[in-house]
């Protein structure tokens, strides 16, 4: 599934609610954020991390909070597909055994999470 990249109009309309809303993430922060979750070692609900991203309020109406999910909705499938992408790997493919370049080892799935293997010292120094 081919995922559509924000395009540098969608991104400044994002950046522009979200620095005019006090309780909202920069556009720094939120991508920094849904890159965790999105790297998270357990599903995250968009629920659970939508109304954090956006904060409360600032909407003019339904439309505009409708088009504003939307935009951080697919700012947050394409941080999956760019990790996706980065990972060279399929779902089902098992990275080599011996250490990767941050030091961590075992299987990656589709969202290049780690499924098997702890980290290894060299990972946290």
């Amino acid at each position: 599934m081919q995922v559509e990249a924000l395009s540098e109009a969608e991104l400044k309309a994002l950046e522009a609610h979200l620095s005019a809303t006090e309780s909202a993430m920069s556009l720094a922060e939120a991508r920094g954020y849904l890159t965790a979750a999105a790297s998270a070692p357990t599903f995250v609900r968009p629920a659970d991390w939508l109304p954090i991203v956006v904060g409360e309020g600032g909407f003019s109406d339904l439309k505009d909070a409708n088009r504003i999910f939307g935009l951080v909705t697919r700012l947050y499938n394409g941080i999956i597909a760019t990790l996706d992408a980065g990972a060279g790997l399929r779902r089902g493919r098992r990275r080599p055994t011996k250490r990767s370049p941050r030091g961590v080892r075992g299987i990656c799935d589709s969202r290049s999470r780690i499924r098997a293997g702890p980290p290894t010292r060299r990972a946290w120094s």
